[in-house]
């Protein structure tokens, strides 16, 4: 008669062999294995727990998260909390999956990933102060945990903590400095930093495109190099839907001439909404491209015979510029998602206009500039916009200054100016409303900060985000909005103009400076542009000492802008399709 030890050797479940076959990708071999030990153990925490990842491997969080929370309770290890955590996560369970993993850092504070996963599901929760304490941890724990540096930068700089985030960022280049994505957060991030020069950050770009951008050289293209013919134009986004560069697409489609222009979306976007769906009805062709990989897309790009390429995101979240160092198109663009230069040598001319790209600055560009006549953009205002109201100012209650954009945009540099604004108007207030200003600590920070240049709390109100059209509404709250910098207002600019409120912006010498001037120009309103901090001090105190004024702004500017380039489709479209047939001449010529 065999002994124990013969009966597991000839075919009894083992759970090395689980674990083993789970580690090489065969799931099924695993699944069937841990099942086996379940028949025999149905307690066994080890067979839970590997039955649980399998699970979660396949794409069943839910039933994962069942297997994970009956290995915890019998056996709650550090190890077994992460995997519950992620598992309680993915199934839209963030409550569960914070507390499972602040278990697993209570049971071994030494547990860098417990750290990172908790700091993950708070910063998804808006919880960012702490997710910055877990993300630090994580660091500490696991000096190479790159992923951990790359989230602490973005965090940080979420909450106005520049140094912090690019020193982050640096330490995450260290460990990984070929890795192109997390080149682009940090280029992003060097946007806010009021210390670097416009040729600094021109550099930067150009070095990533000199490290990241080159390709293999492509085919010549077979299509005919016929200067009048109508032409093909794709976008290319992941950003199709309720965000800056949907808002500022919509009406360039709307009124476009369909006969000269054929229109392709190439959405790399997993998630829809309304307005993408409105963008897929005003295309000719939608392609859904996201699990496409960047190869085959450029290669799709070429089969629908593309004659030019715009891209609309830069380098933001869910970027394809590999997509154009492939030379995917004949004639490359860039346009609304990034408002720099991309460095990336095969992207030919940048879309903008003379005010955010002054001439005699294109030499911080690789691409040519190409400047519309009438303004960069074109808004399309949400058919739920709120209804403008009368400025605060002229009701009777205390002058409100505001502003709305996020808190990485709001350096120490912008804190003082605005508490020299405050100083001049001594009865004033200043609303801050941001997403990161829902979070207690945060919002503690920032009134500390304030505080600390003399505004005292009580001149403050610092909130939350909102739902759209609740925000929108909340601008009836605010007398004057005043841009941040060196990272000027992009939509929020535009939605605080189209809710009748001044924007007094101080302009820059960089094109991501110098968007609200762009717009301020467009709709004739370049008496709120300043040019240093003095004058800015002025504008914005002068405003508020004018209700009569404040309300006649109020009453004109929407009908003034919905008459602009700004909002005017009409007018503003064959500018863009004027841009586009130059350039494609341009390359028919050779030149």
């Amino acid at each position: 008669m065999a002994n124990r030890q013969d009966r597991r050797r000839l075919g009894a479940p083992d759970i090395r062999a689980a674990d083993a076959a789970r580690v090489a990708g065969r799931l099924g071999e695993a699944e069937a294995t841990y099942r086996a030990l379940l028949a025999r153990r149905p307690d066994d925490p080890a067979a839970l727990h590997g039955l649980g990842i399998v699970a979660l491997q396949a794409g069943h969080p839910r039933p994962a998260a069942d297997l994970l929370r009956r290995a915890a309770g019998l056996r709650p290890t550090a190890d077994i909390l992460v995997d519950l955590g992620l598992a309680l996560g993915l199934a839209g369970d963030r409550a569960g999956a914070i507390a499972a993993e602040r278990q697993a850092v209570a049971i071994d504070p030494g547990h860098a990933q417990a750290h990172y996963n908790l700091a993950c599901d708070l910063q998804a929760d808006n919880r960012l102060a702490a997710a910055i304490r877990h993300y630090r941890q994580a660091t500490e724990r696991a000096p190479g945990h790159v992923d951990a540096w790359n989230n602490l930068a973005q965090a940080e700089i979420a909450v106005g903590g520049i140094r912090a985030g690019l020193d982050a960022f640096a330490a995450a280049m260290r460990i990984a400095p070929d890795d192109a994505a997390l080149a682009s957060n940090r280029l992003l991030a060097l946007h806010y930093d009021p210390d670097l020069t416009a040729d600094e950050l021109a550099r930067h770009h150009r070095d990533w495109g000199s490290r990241f951008g080159r390709a293999a050289a492509a085919p010549p293209f077979a299509d005919p190099a016929d200067p009048d013919r109508p032409l093909r134009i794709g976008y290319l986004s992941p950003d199709l839907c309720r965000h800056p560069v949907g808002w500022f697409l919509v009406r360039a489609l709307a009124h476009r001439d369909r006969a000269r222009f054929h229109v392709t979306a190439y959405s790399s976007r997993r998630i829809e909404d309304d307005l993408t769906a409105t963008i897929r009805g005003l295309v000719d062709r939608w392609r859904a491209v996201a699990a496409l990989d960047d190869e085959t897309l450029a290669l799709q790009v070429r089969a629908d015979g593309i004659d030019i390429l715009v891209d609309l995101a830069g380098h933001t979240m869910g970027h394809r510029l590999a997509v154009l160092a492939r030379r995917a198109a004949p004639v490359q663009a860039s346009w609304i998602g990034w408002i720099d230069t991309t460095g990336l040598p095969a992207i030919d001319h940048l879309i903008s206009d003379a005010v955010e790209v002054p001439p005699g600055s294109d030499g911080l560009f690789t691409e040519d500039v190409v400047r519309l006549p009438t303004g960069a953009m074109c808004y399309a205002p949400p058919a739920d916009t709120p209804a403008v109201q009368p400025p605060p100012f002229a009701l009777g209650r205390p002058p409100t200054f505001g502003c709305f954009n996020n808190l990485a945009k709001v350096n120490d540099r912008v804190l003082a100016l605005w508490a020299r604004v405050l100083e001049a108007v001594p009865e004033a207030r200043l609303l801050l409303k941001s997403k990161a200003l829902g979070d207690p600590e945060v919002t503690d920070a920032y009134a500390g900060r304030l505080g600390a240049l003399g505004i005292p709390r009580e001149r403050l109100i610092l909130e939350g985000r909102s739902p759209h059209a609740a925000m929108l509404a909340r601008y009836g709250d605010v007398d004057v909005a005043l841009d941040p910098f060196p990272y000027s207002g992009g939509l929020t600019s535009v939605e605080a103009l189209w809710m009748g409120v001044p924007v007094v912006t101080l302009a820059g010498d960089r094109m991501v400076a110098r968007q609200t001037a762009g717009f301020l120009t467009t709709i004739g309103r370049t008496e709120w542009i300043a040019g240093d901090a003095q004058a800015y001090v002025a504008i914005a105190s002068g405003l508020v000492r004018d209700a009569e004024r404040l309300t006649r702004v109020r009453e004109e500017q929407r009908a003034r802008m919905a008459a602009s380039p700004l909002v005017d489709g009409a007018q503003f479209t064959p500018a863009l399709e004027a841009a586009y047939r130059a350039m494609w001449r341009r390359w028919c010529a050779g030149t």
